[in-house]
């Protein structure tokens, strides 16, 4: 009897060692099962980081982008070729590239990079090589670029000092008695500010181009040319004159321009300062006394007697200057 007792208790023992061990495996299994499920979503979420695709618009070497210009040794080794990243109007990540003076290099590229976080809309930015040197051609396809030789003069991009981003949402446009002799362009072009891609004023991209020096040509004399931005190089004496962007209050003059000098057909009726001079301003003494009267006029031809004695010495001194450079 005692050897049956032993026998059964051993196999009792040997039965609940067997069950421990499936229940182990069991849950050891649920264990792997439970990990293969908390690892899927990881696995799902770093598919979904990797980085969109680009689409190259262009890839230029920079003999190829400068072949058939004819600017001169010295300013193409003042030049540089870049790639740029941007959203154009597919809505998808475009990478193309920017021929520019190096003086301006670091601005535009943080400017892309800030166009690029914005989802400021740029259609393309191929050197104007692809379009033969024609500046027409090139707005006409919507294209950004800055450098384009031709004459120094006038034109900003000759040194690759000036960018034109957007052309077609951005047109040139002319002002005043300039509309009778000169034609909008790129033809058939439209002013939309409710495009995403087109310049306006007070917008964040426009600020941030004014932040690093740039002149927004929206404020050129005779034309706005929205499209244009430039910056002075170091040391460049620039030619010609359009209004800034604080003319609208202070009717302020900054001399840097981009505009072609083609005289209207009509020339603008300038004021005859001749009369202006001869014409005496009227004061309202309305309700003052006589002795008022007579101490406001007194203050008056002492301020205009100051006024006088400025212009003649500032005469006389940009007499003494002109004469002084003449020598040199």
């Amino acid at each position: 009897m005692k050897k049956k007792a032993i026998i059964i208790e051993v196999l009792v023992m040997a039965l609940l060692g067997a069950g421990l061990a499936v229940c182990g495996n069991i849950e050891s299994g649920n264990n792997e099962t439970k990990c293969d499920e908390e690892q899927a979503p990881a696995e799902q979420s770093a598919v979904q980081a990797e980085p969109e695709e680009v689409i190259i618009d262009c890839n230029y070497t920079f003999e190829e982008a400068l072949e058939g210009s004819n600017a001169p040794q010295n300013l193409r080794d003042n030049l540089s070729l870049y790639e740029v990243r941007y959203i154009s109007t597919d809505g998808k990540i475009h990478q193309g590239q920017i021929l520019s003076n190096k003086e301006i290099e670091q601005d535009v590229k943080e400017m892309f990079e800030i166009m690029l976080r914005e989802n400021f809309v740029i259609e393309k930015a191929i050197p104007i090589v692809k379009y033969g040197w024609d500046d027409n051609k090139s707005m006409e396809d919507n294209n950004t670029y800055c450098f384009c030789y031709r004459d120094m003069s006038y034109s900003f991009h000759a040194n690759g000092m000036a960018i034109d981003i957007n052309p077609y949402f951005n047109p040139q446009r002319w002002k005043g008695e300039w509309r009778k002799a000169r034609k909008d362009k790129p033809a058939g072009a439209v002013y939309d500010t409710t495009r995403n891609g087109t310049f306006k004023e007070g917008s964040l991209i426009v600020n941030e181009w004014k932040a690093r020096g740039f002149h927004w040509g929206h404020y050129m004399e005779r034309k706005a040319d929205d499209h244009h931005f430039q910056k002075a190089a170091l040391g460049a004496k620039p030619s010609y004159n359009f209004k800034s962007e604080s003319a609208a209050a202070d009717n302020d003059i900054n001399t840097a321009t981009d505009y072609d000098t083609v005289k209207p057909s009509k020339p603008v009726k300038k004021a005859n300062t001749a009369e202006k001079a001869q014409k005496k301003p009227t004061y309202n003494y309305k309700g003052l006394t006589d002795e008022e009267i007579v101490e406001k006029e007194r203050l008056r031809e002492a301020k205009e007697r100051i006024l006088e004695r400025t212009r003649r010495h500032r005469k006389s001194a940009d007499s003494i200057l002109g004469k002084a450079w003449s020598r040199k």
